[in-house]
């Protein structure tokens, strides 16, 4: 069951607390994201033709076997960032958006994600890294940048 909190603006790590059942569900999502063939696939499905494919067309870029394509299509759709669409014995798949949009949503905070009073000086200062600032486009741009801060 998705919370109203879920449908209307969905909760920040850093805005309000997270429900249980949001947490849960956050996290199976980024737990989908942190394979390498999906993510390629989600790019590859985004920048096919009218923004759709089918498996033949993602298994020689992706250089996995059929079944293989098939399951990691089938983990992405269960997820919610593709649709698919049977056409005769072809089953097509097409980017959602909106669901990469959300969870980027969920990292988004107002002030950032540094705490009141931490700005520059933050518990990392002094370290010989430099940050990195993830930043989630406007909505139905859909593409994460990151960027490095100096």
């Amino acid at each position: 069951m998705t919370s109203r909190a879920t449908l209307d603006r969905p909760p920040t790590l850093l805005g309000e607390r997270l429900s249980p059942s949001d947490a849960r569900r956050i996290a199976r999502q980024l737990k989908v994201l942190a394979d390498p063939a999906r993510v390629r696939l989600l790019s590859l499905i985004r920048q096919a033709p009218k923004g759709e494919a089918c498996v033949g067309a993602l298994i020689a870029p992706l250089r996995l076997s059929q079944p293989t394509v098939s399951h990691h299509l089938k983990v992405l759709h269960e997820a919610g960032f593709l649709t698919r669409e049977r056409r005769g014995v072809w089953v097509w798949y097409r980017f959602q958006a909106a669901a990469i949009d959300q969870l980027c949503r969920v990292f988004k905070a107002r002030g950032g994600f540094s705490r009141p009073g931490e700005g520059v000086q933050g518990p990392l200062t002094g370290l010989a890294r430099p940050r990195l600032r993830v930043g989630c486009a406007p909505a139905g741009m859909a593409r994460g940048r990151a960027t490095m801060a100096g």
